[in-house]
């Protein structure tokens, strides 16, 4: 699914605030932030259940690490989403994108 497809997705959501796209980039972010823990608990209860019938403690502790970055994942997801609402023009939007890509690669690699 891409961006555009998601918003569309989300219109009936983020179209009750109008003309105001600040609000509406704030509503995705906060519907991101909700999703990516409510996401995270799921599958960190599913592996641990999982993970819980073996002797192995690896498998415990890779479900542990993957907590995180999965969170920050859908996050900043979220963020790119939301930051796509406010239409800024082509450079920040450059800029920004690449930050938060940026973020997300470094979160990733300083969790691993």
């Amino acid at each position: 699914m891409d961006e555009k497809q998601l918003i569309e997705y989300l219109q009936p959501v983020i179209g009750l605030f109008g003309d105001y796209p600040s609000l509406k980039a704030l509503v995705v972010l906060f519907i991101s932030i909700t999703l990516a823990n409510l996401i995270a608990l799921i599958i960190t209860r599913l592996l641990r259940r999982i993970t819980s019938r073996t002797r192995n403690r690896l498998d415990d502790r890779i479900v542990e690490l993957l907590h995180r970055p999965l969170v920050w994942t859908v996050i900043l997801a979220g963020l790119l989403l939301a930051l796509s609402l406010l239409t800024p023009g082509e450079r920040i939007d450059t800029l920004i994108r690449s930050s938060v890509a940026t973020l997300l690669i470094i979160k990733s690699v300083a969790t691993s």
